[in-house]
Parts: C-alpha cells; sequence; structure tokens
C-alpha cells in the first residue's frame, strides 16, 4: 500500500529547490563570503562537556558570511611597538554581538552545506588597514533551520565570543591557520 501524496508535498518538491537557491542569493546581499577554521571538539559527556582533544574534523570552510551587528563601528584598540608604532591589537567585542553566520548550500539540489553542529569553534581572521592579523574566536551555540514541509531550506547559526582555553594542539593549528591567512 502506498501512501499518497498530498498537494502541499508535491508543490514542496518543486518549490523547495528555488527557495533554496533563493536563500543563498539572500545570503550573497548580506555579506561577503569569508574563510573560517571549524574545530570540531570532542564528543559530549553527560554532564554536557566535552573533552579537550582534537578530532579529525578540522577544516577550512570557503563560503561562510559572518554577519557582524554594527560592524561599521567596532571600536580599535592601539598599542605602539619598541619603535613608537602603532598597531592594532584588539576589538571590543561587545559591540559586534550577536554574531550571525550562514553557510549557503551551492551546488545541486542534493548537496548540503557544511556540518556545523553546536560547540563547534570558528575561527575568523580579521585585518586591519596594516594588514595585521586579529583572529577572532567563536563557538557555535545554536542552530535554525528553515523548512518547506518536509524539505530544508535554511540554515543559520548563531555565534558567541569563545571564552575558554584551548589545548595546545589545538592552539597550534589555529597559530597555522592564522599564519597561512593571505
Amino acid at each position: 500500500m502506498s501512501i499518497a501524496e498530498s498537494i502541499a508535498d508535491k508543490l514542496s518538491k518543486a518549490l523547495a529547490p528555488l527557495v533554496r537557491d533563493l536563500q543563498d542569493v539572500n545570503i550573497g546581499i548580506l555579506g561577503t563570503s569569508t574563510q573560517i577554521l571549524r574545530i570540531t571538539l570532542g564528543t559530549m559527556d553527560v554532564f554536557g562537556e566535552r573533552s579537550e582533544t582534537l578530532e579529525p574534523g578540522m577544516n577550512i570552510i570557503e563560503n561562510v558570511i559572518i554577519k557582524h551587528p554594527m560592524g561599521n563601528q567596532i571600536q580599535l584598540f592601539e598599542s605602539s611597538d619598541e619603535e613608537n608604532n602603532l598597531k592594532t591589537d584588539s576589538l571590543d567585542l561587545w559591540e559586534i554581538l550577536p554574531i550571525e553566520m550562514r553557510v549557503p548550500y551551492t551546488g545541486s539540489y542534493g548537496s548540503k552545506p557544511a556540518d556545523v553542529k553546536r560547540g563547534d569553534i570558528i575561527v575568523q581572521v580579521l585585518k586591519d588597514e596594516n594588514g595585521n592579523k586579529i583572529p577572532i574566536k567563536m563557538q557555535v551555540m545554536r542552530h535554525f533551520g528553515g523548512f518547506m514541509t518536509k524539505t530544508m531550506h535554511f540554515r543559520k547559526y548563531e555565534l558567541t565570543l569563545y571564552r575558554g582555553e584551548l589545548p595546545s594542539a589545538i592552539k597550534d593549528a589555529v597559530d597555522k591557520y592564522i599564519a597561512s591567512v593571505l
């Protein structure tokens, strides 16, 4: 016995690929795509904490858009080096919270965006006018999805600043990534 499809199911099969493509266009309008480093920490234990080991899930995602609210008015903190040259050291991150990240689906309808999950650490590198690299470490706290009946067509992630201390193996991987960013 086969189950009859409803009109909504038939429409969603036809419209979901179009809605997904429109979401990708919408994501492209929000900002410029950037490259991030995604670090997946160990599995979660019964207390909801993760072990601090580096898994092979560390990768670079190329087509991510991170939206910083009030991103055009961020307070920069500067310091002078030995030769009395100004150097940008950090940002006032309270001005750019909450942080929203979107990953476009790109490709055919059967493709899916990169698997980013709750607890992953995201490293984004910003540059000042002198080319100094300012890394921002964030953690995925929540993710949202949009569905058209049975088909997901939208994904959005909410990031917060990562406040923990990274283990030395992960710190080395982050330092290598920061050094490789052009």
